[in-house]
């Protein structure tokens, strides 16, 4: 009997699909369960859809903070119909390279953290670059979009003890180039979306794969200073009585190197 089979020829898949209710899974240290809902793979349509992947903590805000021991986001939320169109089904079943584009129709995402805590020594965090860099895998996606998004960011306040909130809804957002393969091109990323249930926001951020550095640029409309009470007042002691910012236009650089 052999001990190894050698495959002579690549592996070819003509016709195959994969039809599951539900993947869970459930990280190591018991903090997450992530759950995929109604997948869906077809190597004919070359196309992964699912109609929702599910992101819940096991922890309330302050016995998660608890447990972390440092500042650490948590994230609470769901993204809703969401599909994959693949290049070549064996790469993405050998799970060595992901090409393709991506679609997510909804989303609604709450991030979390307790500053009460202290931080982590060398809590810095990585460019996006970096992060792509990291990655076990090839990936070279053409683009990624998000539509219809509320993303919320809720804080308590180191010095008040008090919880913050800034929030974005209406969020439609594009990048295309992400690349860990393609390293002298560039990751763009446009969003647009409202801003503390009132003012508009548009912004564009450019990525150089192979750098260490970010440029974003972009403006906030319409704000009326009163909405910024949430996150002002609970954060920073500061309560705005009245004004509106019109137009505000914003351009800066991040560098790590």
């Amino acid at each position: 009997t052999p001990s190894a089979v050698e495959f002579i020829t690549p592996l070819t898949l003509s016709s195959l699909s994969i039809n599951t209710d539900s993947i869970v899974y459930q990280d190591s240290v018991s903090m997450y369960t992530f759950g995929i809902y109604n997948l869906v793979a077809n190597n004919e349509t070359k196309q992964v859809t699912f109609e929702l992947l599910d992101i819940h903590p096991h922890h309330d805000k302050n016995t998660f903070a608890k447990r972390a021991k440092f500042q650490t986001d948590r994230y609470e939320g769901q993204l809703k119909n969401v599909s994959y169109n693949f290049l070549s089904f064996d790469s993405l079943l050998l799970g060595k390279t992901f090409m393709g584009n991506v679609v997510i129709d909804t989303f609604d995402i709450t991030v979390y953290r307790d500053k009460t805590f202290p931080r982590k020594e060398n809590d810095i965090k990585h460019t996006v670059q970096k992060y792509l860099e990291l990655l076990k895998f090839d990936l070279d996606i053409d683009s990624l979009t998000l539509k219809n998004g509320e993303i919320a960011y809720q804080e308590k306040s180191e010095k008040s003890g008090l919880e913050g909130e800034i929030n974005f809804g209406s969020v439609n957002c594009t990048l295309t180039g992400i690349s860990n393969i393609n390293k002298n091109d560039t990751l763009f990323l446009t969003a647009t979306s409202s801003f503390m249930n009132s003012a508009s926001v548009q912004v564009d951020v450019e990525f150089p794969l192979g750098k260490n550095y970010f440029v974003c640029s972009g403006t906030v409309s319409n704000l009326p200073f009163k909405n910024l009470n949430k996150i002002t007042d609970p954060t920073a002691g500061i309560l705005f009585n009245k004004g509106t910012i019109k137009r505000l236009a914003f351009n800066m650089r991040a560098d790590l190197d």
